[in-house]
């Protein structure tokens, strides 16, 4: 993508000239944003990493491992539902350790978990399988948790299952909250994964002060937090939320998508560093 389709994109996001009437091609959450947070982190690692990648993936993508968990999640793993997200009280103001459960039972716990059990395997653990029903390996459940901790509507309140139960219509089209923030209004950004990838890295690329930031806090505690600070004072953010269904309006589009461009991106880039990391 050149550089002049880069910024008549975000024209076109800023000030609607051809996207508002349009309606969204929804494929569902994974086959887009946690396909891109794969695809931007493979792009990013050492040509030692990437080989060790491929190894662990014998044949198979980073982008496929990041989302065999939800398959897998469905058939068989019920057991580790509660790692993809962490739920908040309603009058929660910051992430505390209790809101992970005791025994520490969600995607906080998770990441950090999976990004000790990929740094103990190093270079020579067993390679992934993805058999419908077998366990994805510690290498598909991070990048899978990469990406979930950094969509803010997983670090949702508890009382509305992190927006599910919250109605609304985006450009006529009837959803829900979360949904709204999985996959709906990425896929009206782009919904092509290879395009947007490329305009996601040229994004990272002249970026390099947000890259820094991102990499100087690499706690999943802390991106949980800043996550929560999104739910908290973005992702709310209605003209009437007491309405039945919300009317999702241009300015909350404009307003939001560009977080969750910059949210897939800071997921991408510190995946490729936790993986550059621990197959160095």
């Amino acid at each position: 993508m050149s550089r002049t389709k880069s910024a008549s994109r975000t024209v076109l996001l800023l000030f609607f000239v051809v996207l508002v009437g349009c309606v969204a091609h929804v494929h569902g959450w994974g086959s887009l944003g946690h396909r891109t947070v794969a695809q931007l982190a493979y792009d990013r690692l050492t040509p030692q990493a990437k080989a060790v990648v491929d190894r662990y993936l014998d044949g198979s993508s980073l982008a496929s491992a990041a989302v065999y968990p939800d398959a897998y999640r469905s058939n068989g793993g019920a057991w580790s539902s509660s790692l993809h997200y962490v739920n908040f009280p309603r009058d929660a103001t910051h992430y505390l350790p209790t809101y992970c459960g005791n025994p520490a039972q969600c995607v906080v716990a998770a990441v950090a978990n999976y990004t000790r059990r990929v740094n103990q395997e190093g270079l020579k653990g067993p390679m992934c399988g993805f058999t419908k029903g077998q366990m994805p390996c510690p290498l598909s459940f991070l990048t899978h948790f990469l990406g979930d901790i950094h969509q803010p509507l997983h670090c949702g309140y508890s009382d509305d299952k992190g927006g599910n139960n919250v109605k609304v219509t985006f450009f006529g089209k009837s959803t829900n909250l979360h949904s709204l923030w999985d996959s709906v209004m990425l896929e009206r950004f782009e919904p092509n994964q290879k395009l947007l990838v490329q305009y996601l890295e040229e994004k990272i690329a002249d970026s390099p002060a947000k890259v820094k930031q991102w990499l100087s806090a690499m706690d999943p505690a802390g991106w949980a937090e800043a996550n929560f600070q999104i739910v908290r004072h973005d992702a709310y953010r209605f003209q009437d939320p007491q309405a039945r269904a919300v009317e999702i309006t241009e300015e909350y589009y404009a307003h939001n998508a560009p977080i969750i461009l910059d949210q897939l991106a800071a997921a991408g880039v510190r995946l490729a560093y936790l993986l550059n990391s621990a197959f160095a």
